[in-house]
């Protein structure tokens, strides 16, 4: 009896425990939520007086040429800032080149966009500064979304050390300062590039997420990070600069290089003040935030799976529908991982394709049209294509010769952007779409009502590809 009634008063006070932190919970959503909406508000009302959400690069071109150009055009002393070689200084300043390369004379330095060193190879953005009998090279390699090509770091290296000798760097620009891969650029090449080779990101990202996963890992790269980036030398051209018009568009590049591979914030920094003020004005208030803050990847990660795979089953059987006469032989599967090296994935084949002798592969070693994220950052980058199951560096000779033919049917029919050694046709979804971390309350709500706009726009995006990518590649691996 005694132990009936110990047990029946620990159930009584856990009833009652949750009971109290129910009702804390209600109590600290009721009090931040009016909180919330005034900031809200208030934002609205800033935005339509002083447009200060509206973005010039929204309207511009900003694929890896369009930046190209933009980042060109600033260094080009000739160009229309009327600004000389003022931000092409304050970059070899960022850089300590002027220590090491003093007294240039930049006014004479000429900008290229896209210049030709082979047949096969271009270099993104070269600056040339003569000086007397000597040239002087800052070459940009700019990734900003696309993957390398064999040897492509390697052979732009050569290039510059045989025009300049030693009087070069080339910058390798990518989203958060990653490396060029293994096949680019050789880790055994790395120690005799000391000094003429650097890595900068667009803008340093938080990525604390994944961070534990690789901590042990040792960064050989580490000597050849650059110490700031490209947004960084924006800021110092805003600060710097005198003029109001190009102040803006240096904001505004700013801002676009922090939005897009930066890190994604569900809220503005008016909402996050009133949040911390709320927070602060009451102690109780912050176990209570602590709670939630520790409990938000579990719910946002099954919210994103749960809208993954509702994507995945509105995707089959639009297919299905639409291709009736592949309907037999299509399979469609989706996984969500968060965490892992591993990417979250969406992805389509046919199994009468051709089947390439690889490991571990999601589509029994087939071609296949997929939406994928980034590796090692959860929700971070949602793109989608035609992948290969195989790294072009990997396959023989004849299936090199297949894959060209295939590469040049999708071009054919897709024509959406990129291409790299795993996918012949690639490119990001759209901006607003690309962070499922910041639309989660979004993809909630469709779940629940099951469809609406975010959900429409992913499964038209993949049913499209899939529809025009499926007849293009029955024709070159079909059985």
């Amino acid at each position: 009896m005694d132990t009936e009634r110990f047990f029946a008063d620990l159930r009584g006070r856990l009833d009652s425990a949750r009971r109290d932190d129910q009702l804390r919970y209600q109590q600290f959503f009721s009090g931040l939520e009016p909180q919330l909406d005034a900031a809200k508000h208030l934002e609205r009302e800033l935005n339509r007086r002083l447009a200060h959400r509206f973005n010039v690069l929204d309207y511009l071109r900003t694929d890896e040429l369009g930046l190209s150009r933009v980042i060109a055009d600033l260094l080009d002393p000739r160009a229309n800032h009327g600004q000389a070689s003022f931000f092409l200084r304050v970059l070899l300043e960022k850089l300590e080149l002027t220590e090491r390369w003093p007294d240039l004379e930049l006014a004479g330095a000429t900008v290229s966009v896209e210049r030709v060193i082979t047949a096969q190879r271009r270099i993104d953005i070269y600056v040339k500064i003569p000086d007397g009998g000597r040239v002087y090279c800052l070459a940009i390699e700019n990734k900003p979304y696309a993957g390398d090509q064999e040897y492509q770091v390697k052979d732009y290296l050569n290039y510059l050390a045989g025009e300049c000798d030693d009087r070069f760097l080339l910058i390798y620009l990518s989203p958060a300062g990653n490396p060029p891969s293994e096949w680019s650029l050789p880790k055994s090449d790395l120690d005799q590039w000391k000094g003429r080779f650097t890595i900068m990101a667009y803008h340093d990202r938080d990525n604390s997420e994944g961070a534990a996963n690789e901590a042990d890992t040792v960064d050989v790269y580490e000597a050849f990070r650059a110490s700031f980036s490209l947004t960084d030398w924006l800021v110092d051209c805003h600060d710097r600069c005198q003029v109001e018009r190009l102040r803006w568009f240096l904001r505004d590049a700013q801002s676009f290089c922090q939005r897009t591979f930066g890190d994604h914030h569900m809220t503005t920094d008016r909402e996050a003040r009133a949040v911390e003020k709320y927070l602060l004005s009451n102690p109780e208030n912050l176990a209570v935030a602590l709670a939630v803050y520790e409990s938000w990847p579990s719910v946002r990660d099954h919210i994103c799976r749960q809208f993954l795979e509702r994507i995945c089953s509105r995707v089959e059987r639009n297919v299905k529908q639409s291709m009736s006469d592949c309907a037999h032989d299509t399979v469609v599967g989706c996984s969500y991982y968060r965490n892992t090296k591993e990417p979250s994935r969406l992805w389509l084949y046919r199994s009468s394709w051709k089947e390439y002798e690889v490991e571990h592969s999601h589509t029994n070693g087939r071609t296949f049209v997929f939406l994928e994220t980034e590796i090692k950052k959860p929700n971070g980058g949602w793109y989608y294509g035609v992948g290969s199951p195989v790294y072009a560096s990997n396959m023989t000779e004849a299936e090199k010769i297949r894959r060209s033919h295939l590469d040049q049917r999708l071009k054919a029919v897709l024509d959406i952007g990129r291409r790299a050694d795993w996918g012949p046709q690639w490119s990001y979804v759209d901006d607003r779409k690309r962070n499922w971390n910041v639309l989660v309350p979004d993809l909630l709500e469709e779940c629940e009502a099951d469809g609406g706009e975010i959900t429409d726009y992913f499964v038209d995006l993949i049913v499209d590809v899939a529809v025009r990518a499926i007849p293009a590649i029955d024709e070159i691996e079909g059985g």
